[in-house]
């Protein structure tokens, strides 16, 4: 049982003890006991209900900073995804000049070679 439910619980049997008591002749002088201890409790049952609203709130906080620090993760993934693909088409480009220049080369040392 949570603290809340196990003070309901002492609330509840409080109150059964209290009319039994009231049936049995108990007197307005019975009743101190009683309230003063129901006050406690009831106090105790509104912090232990303010803590879980604190705690939901909380908790609520943690889920909400999580789908934001999610949704950046998966930015920076497709930010990086394409700065790769960016690199490699430049690889490419650059290849694809290294090839030409080659080709370049020698066709200009085979015309050379058949012009000498």
């Amino acid at each position: 049982l949570t603290e809340i439910e196990t003070t309901e619980l002492e609330m509840a049997s409080l109150c059964r003890h209290f009319q039994l008591s009231m049936k049995k002749g108990g007197c307005a002088a019975a009743l101190l006991p009683f309230n003063a201890r129901f006050a406690e409790l009831r106090q105790s049952q509104l912090q232990m209900q303010a803590q879980a609203r604190n705690i939901e709130k909380e908790k609520e906080d943690c889920r909400q900073a999580l789908i934001r620090l999610t949704r950046e993760i998966q930015a920076l993934d497709k930010l990086r995804d394409k700065q790769y693909d960016m690199y490699k088409t430049e690889l490419a480009r650059e290849e694809e000049k290294e090839i030409d220049a080659f080709v370049s080369f020698q066709q200009g040392q085979a015309i050379a070679v058949r012009g000498t």
